[in-house]
């Protein structure tokens, strides 16, 4: 129902935890990256997933790694 007010005046957003607000914002330069570099990249609540790969924000090294590696 959010595409049905595309042109409207209300914008309908996500409303998450301030964690994963705090995390998405770590991940957003490398999706900008990814998208710069022509590969499809999205934001899925708490991780990043560029060309299919899965991707985390690691809260202890302060870095974005493959998911799965620690």
């Amino acid at each position: 129902n959010k595409n049905k007010l595309k042109g409207s005046d209300v914008f309908v957003g996500e409303d998450y935890m301030r964690k994963v607000r705090e995390v998405r914002k770590k991940l957003m330069p490398t999706l900008k990256r990814a998208r710069d570099e022509n590969k499809r990249a999205k934001l899925v609540f708490d991780h990043l997933v560029v060309d299919g790969r899965r991707f985390i924000y690691d809260l202890v090294t302060d870095e974005v790694k493959p998911a799965g590696h620690r």
